[in-house]
């Protein structure tokens, strides 16, 4: 059986929509850089990068 390419992309988008918000929800924002569980500098819902200064304000 051959799923329609609509049903499959509007099913992707819920998925997408779903794990976005389930992120945001358990990440939490945080405007100031901090190192998360594993170590790694973050900051804001979870951005890691080498853009990120430690002593940002």
């Amino acid at each position: 059986m051959k799923i329609p390419k609509k049903i499959l992309m509007a099913t992707g988008g819920s998925a997408l929509f779903l794990a976005s918000s389930m992120i945001t929800h358990f990440e939490g924002l945080r405007l100031n850089p901090y190192f998360d569980g594993g170590g790694i500098l973050s900051v804001c819902y979870g951005h890691t990068g080498n853009d990120i200064e430690r002593n940002r304000k």
